[in-house]
Formats: C-alpha cells, structure tokens, sequence
C-alpha cells in the first residue's frame, strides 16, 4: 500500500481520532497479528467467533501504527499510537478500501464473479494481462466483504489492473463489493445452484450476480458467457455499449472455441480460439477439464482488447500459476490423485466427474463430500449426483457426509453394483477404507465443499498408504 496519514483514513473512514498525531504515517493495512508487520494499521474486526479487540497488546508488541476500534480501550501509559474510532470496524475496511481504490487513477479493475470457475478465470485472466501490464490479482479465494477491501489495499499504487474475484452468499453482497472495488470491467462466468440457503432460487443468484453488470460505469466494459442463459441476459443491464461475449457453441460471439481436446495424458486441454475480427490461435491449458476453456476465454478476449499479441496470450494461458486445490494432480507411487477439493456444488461436481469419466486406467474412483449452502435443494441435489454416477463410467463411489450418502443410494438405483458403493461417516473412516481397496493405476478424484475440507482426507490417505508399506 501507498503511505496514507492518518488525517486521511480519519476521513475516509470518518472517524474519531482518539490520541495520536493525525501526520503519522501508515505503511499499510492488517487484520490478522499474525501476519502484521510493524508500521501497519491494525483494524480490529469482529466476527462470529472472535473479536479483533482481544489481540490489541499482540499487535502493539508487533509494532502496529495505529489502531481502528469501536470503543475506548486503555493502552500502557505514555503510548501514543494514534487510535481511531469508529461505529463499525468492518465497515471502516471497507470504507478505507474504496477510499484508496479511487485515489489510484491510473488503475483498471476488474471484477470477476460466477457460480462457478471464478477462481480460474482469475488466475488466468491475471497470467495473460501480466505479460504485458503490471497486474495484481485477489490473493488466495479472499473474494468477500472483508477479502476485497484487503486485497485492494495491498495496491502499490503502480499497478495497470486489479483482478478481483467477488464472490457472495447474500444478497447485496456483489453490490457492495461493486461500491467498494468501482470496476472498470465485468466479467460473469456462469449461474447456478449455488448459495440456496439464503438465496432460495437459481433466478435470485442471477438477480445477485447482475449487479456487477448494473454497478458498472458507461464507458466500462463487461464480459459475458453467452452460453448460460442468465448471464446472456444480463446485457441489458448493463448502462454502457461494450458487450463481449464469449461461447463455445455460438460462433457470432467475440471469441468462442473450437477443435477442443485433452493431452498429456488429459491432464491438459488444447482449442483454437476465433475472434470476431478473424483472428485465430491454437492454445493450451495445463488445467484439464472443458469448463476451463470457458474460464480461459475472457483472458483471450480482454488481452486483445488491452493490445496484447496472440503469442503474449498463448504464454499468459500456457503459464499460468494456479490457486491451490483445483484440479491438482497428485502422482502417488501406483495411483492418482486428482485434487478438486476446494469447494462444490452441482455444476462443478458434474464438471469433475466428466473429467474422471475420460481417465483410461482400470478404476474411477469418486470420492465425494457434502455440497453444503443449498437450501431446500440439498436433498434433491445430492440425489442428482447419484443419478450420474452410472452415466460418467465412475466405477466406485466413496461418500462423506451424511448428505452425500443420498448420492450413493441413488447411485445403487442407478445400476452401479452395491459392493462398489461405499458410506462413511466421516473422514478417518474414509481414508481407512480407501487405503485398503487402491488397486495399481487407480485414478482417484477428491471433491467436497470447502466446510468438508476434503484436501484433509488427501493427505491422511498418503499416511495410511505409507503405513502399509
């Protein structure tokens, strides 16, 4: 982050400067004292579980530079740390956040937000614009109400474009990330059964997701997956003229795909991107799965529109660096891994499962967690899963979680033979089993939502493997 005085976060924020000298200098922004650095900001946040007000005396042996609060607290005498007050400290983050984001005029943001591939389309979209422009993108998955504020104050003020993932599980949310980030550019991936537990219906996620699209300005720019009939429609919400589209089945778009395919192995994709203008480029991903060239394309649209040449977007693609436990293949010493473990719902379950499906080897197996947020659907969803079990050519079915198991009595009804068809109540229990039934050559995919943690079961499987040797 840029230095800001302290008279200027009083004012963004609009705060009481409780003690202090409002010329002091902040070097930058922390909520968390394990990863403050001395001459930091520390804002005190509150949570379900925690309160940012108990960790006070750790950040001032830190060596905070000032404090943000919504109360008065007693310091040791002679501190004069300045200490700001406020109503709400979360709010205040967020303020301070959009207060920076303005004071940066050279910055383009773009705001990315989908049901699905979200993340994906982030890292990629960031790799391609980096081989020419100085790009920052949303650190990990922090891409909700207290992500985005930090990830925008980790700006240096140089940057060309900010990548940020928004991502939401109540309405409002999207809009007020959009408050805060003022993009420039949109981009929409896709709508789904995400979030249902609060948002009731796939046509409120939809009605949520546009407001990215409605907080943009008129001489923004947004992108559009023109093959999810939600996110086509969110075009007439949008106040400006610049509207790209991207497909895989329509070839009137600004860019689509074609000639799509799995190498090495299918641990790669290889297409040939078309744009409008006749342009066309062959392109490789090292992430496999079809769903990844829909979150490739908004890389290969933008990089054109920002003058990037066709080998610049090639090697953005091709070299991209990705977030964690997507898609990660593990090599073990006589079977393989394949990591989707960081989050699931019925779109991306479906999406994982017709990868596995092309996997040549003598076994599939899927072992699949609890998709949680999904309201009054959950039960009908998980019976979904059973239902393309028997399709997908998944040869053994392991379940975790007490909703999951639906899929597997489904999956029984299906035609897929009961003594391929395992329960578990949780993970030890899970990782004992798969421990004991691995067959030489297996390919095994992991996929849970994130509150089941299933990376957790990768790696008690490695241990019990290693145990049996």
């Amino acid at each position: 982050m840029k230095t800001l005085l302290v008279e200027d976060i009083l004012q963004a924020v609009e705060g009481r400067l409780l003690q202090g000298n409002d010329r002091t200098e902040i070097k930058g922004v922390s909520t968390d004292t394990r990863t403050l650095r001395p001459g930091e900001l520390f804002i005190a946040l509150i949570g379900d579980n925690f309160d940012g007000h108990s960790f006070i005396t750790e950040a001032l042996d830190k060596g905070a530079g000032g404090l943000i609060v919504d109360r008065k607290i007693d310091l040791e005498s002679g501190s004069r740390i300045p200490v700001i007050m406020v109503s709400d400290t979360t709010r205040a983050l967020q303020d301070l956040a959009a207060f920076y984001r303005r004071s940066l005029s050279r910055l383009n943001v773009i705001g990315i937000t989908g049901s699905v591939g979200k993340t994906t389309t982030k890292d990629l979209l960031a790799s391609v614009l980096s081989r020419k422009y100085k790009v920052l993108k949303t650190e990990k998955n922090l891409n909700n109400h207290i992500g985005v504020p930090l990830n925008l104050l980790r700006l240096k003020g140089d940057e060309d474009f900010a990548v940020l993932e928004m991502g939401m599980n109540q309405k409002g949310e999207i809009r007020r990330l959009a408050e805060i980030a003022a993009p420039d550019i949109g981009v929409i991936t896709n709508v789904g059964p995400v979030h249902l537990e609060n948002l009731e219906t796939v046509a409120n996620v939809a009605r949520e997701k546009s407001e990215l699209v409605r907080a943009l300005p008129e001489d923004g720019m947004v992108v559009l997956n023109y093959d999810d009939h939600y996110v086509k429609k969110m075009k007439h919400h949008f106040a400006g003229s610049e509207v790209l589209f991207f497909s895989l089945e329509n070839r009137t778009t600004s860019v689509y795909a074609d000639n799509i395919s799995y190498s090495d192995q299918r641990r790669a994709m290889e297409f040939t991107v078309h744009y409008s203008d006749g342009l066309s480029q062959n392109c490789r991903l090292t992430k496999p799965g079809y769903h990844n060239v829909y979150n490739a394309l908004p890389a290969c649209i933008l990089g054109r529109k920002v003058g990037l040449d066709a080998e610049e977007i090639e090697s953005g693609l091709l070299y991209c660096s990705y977030t964690s436990l997507r898609m990660e293949f593990v090599e073990q010493d006589d079977y393989l891994i394949i990591n989707d473990s960081y989050n699931a719902n019925p779109l991306s379950v479906k999406s994982s499962l017709k990868l596995l499906s092309g996997f040549t080897g003598p076994r599939r197996l899927a072992v699949l967690g609890d998709m949680l947020e999904l309201g009054s659907e959950k039960y009908d969803a998980h019976r979904e899963v059973g239902k393309w079990l028997e399709a997908f050519n998944i040869d053994i079915l392991v379940t975790v979680g007490e909703l999951m198991s639906l899929a597997a009595e489904q999956a029984k009804k299906e035609g897929l033979p009961a003594d391929r068809v395992f329960v578990c109540k949780d993970k030890p229990e899970a990782a004992q089993l798969l421990a004991e039934i691995i067959q030489p050559e297996d390919t095994i995919l992991f996929k849970g939502s994130r509150g089941m943690a299933l990376e957790e079961l990768v790696d008690m499987l490695k241990k019990h493997r290693e145990e049996k040797k």
